[in-house]
C-alpha cells in the first residue's frame, strides 16, 4: 500500500446461511473461543467475518501471510500488529454490515444501525455544544443527527486507541453539510473525518490522522473472504 492510500471495505452477511461450526474452522483459536460465547447467531457470524476481513486485506494490501499475522490488543482493546507497527487497521460491525479501514497512519471506523433511542438521555454522551446543536435539529432529523455525531466520536476514540479513558464530553464535533469540525482543548493533532453512505438506516464514519480519504468504499461479497 502506498502512502496516503487508505482502503475502506465492507461486507454484508445478510444472506449467510453457512453452519457456524463450519465457519469457525476458518478463524483462529482465539476467535473461536470468543465467538462460541456469543448467544446470537448473527453476532457469531459478525465476529467470524470481522477476523476474516482483516486477514483477507492484510494479505491483499500488504502481502502478510496468515502465518505472519500476530494481532494483539492494547490495554484499551484496540487491535494492532506488533511485528508491523507501520500498518494500521480498525474494524466495526452493526446489523448486517462489517466495515474495516486500513492505512499507514492511525485510523478508526464506526458503523451503527439507526434504531430508535430515547434522545432525552444522550446528554451524558455528548459535549454541551453537541447537545445544543442536536436540539436545534428538526424533530424528524434528531435521531439521524445523533448517530452521525456518535459514529464520528466513536471513530476518533477508536483511532486514538485509548477507549473510554477519553471522556466523550472532553471533545466535540460539529457536522454541517457533511463537513466535520473537530474541537479539543487537549488534542492538537490533525484528526480528520469523513462519513460514508452504506445504506439506509446506517451511519458510518472514519477518522484518520492527517491522511487522505478514498472517494468510495469497496463492497466485497462475504464468500470471497472464505477463499484465501
Amino acid at each position: 500500500m502506498r502512502r496516503n492510500s487508505m482502503k475502506i471495505v465492507a461486507t454484508s452477511i445478510e444472506d449467510c446461511e453457512i453452519d457456524i461450526e463450519k465457519l469457525l474452522t476458518f478463524v483462529s483459536i482465539e476467535r473461536q473461543e470468543k465467538t462460541i460465547k456469543l448467544r446470537n447467531r448473527q453476532d457469531r457470524i459478525l465476529s467470524i467475518f470481522s477476523e476474516l476481513m482483516v486477514r483477507y486485506y492484510l494479505l491483499r494490501l500488504w502481502g502478510l501471510l496468515i502465518e505472519d499475522i500476530v494481532i494483539l490488543k492494547n490495554n484499551y482493546n484496540k487491535p494492532f500488529l506488533p511485528e508491523f507497527p507501520a500498518y494500521h487497521f480498525n474494524v466495526s460491525h452493526s446489523g448486517k454490515w462489517i466495515v474495516a479501514v486500513f492505512d499507514d497512519r492511525p485510523v478508526g471506523i464506526d458503523i451503527e444501525r439507526v434504531v430508535p433511542i430515547d434522545i432525552t438521555i444522550v446528554d451524558h454522551f455528548l459535549s454541551k455544544s453537541e447537545v445544543e446543536k442536536l436540539r436545534d435539529q428538526p424533530a424528524d432529523q434528531m435521531l439521524v443527527y445523533f448517530y452521525k455525531l456518535w459514529t464520528v466520536k466513536e471513530s476518533y476514540i477508536k483511532a486514538k486507541g485509548m477507549g473510554l479513558s477519553i471522556s466523550l464530553n472532553s471533545f466535540s464535533v460539529e457536522i454541517t453539510n457533511s463537513v466535520v469540525l473537530f474541537h479539543s482543548l487537549t488534542d492538537a493533532e490533525d484528526w480528520r473525518f469523513r462519513q460514508y453512505f452504506i445504506g439506509n438506516d446506517y451511519e458510518m464514519a472514519v477518522c484518520s490522522l492527517n491522511s487522505k480519504f478514498p472517494d468510495s468504499i469497496e463492497i466485497i461479497k462475504w464468500k470471497q473472504l472464505l477463499e484465501h
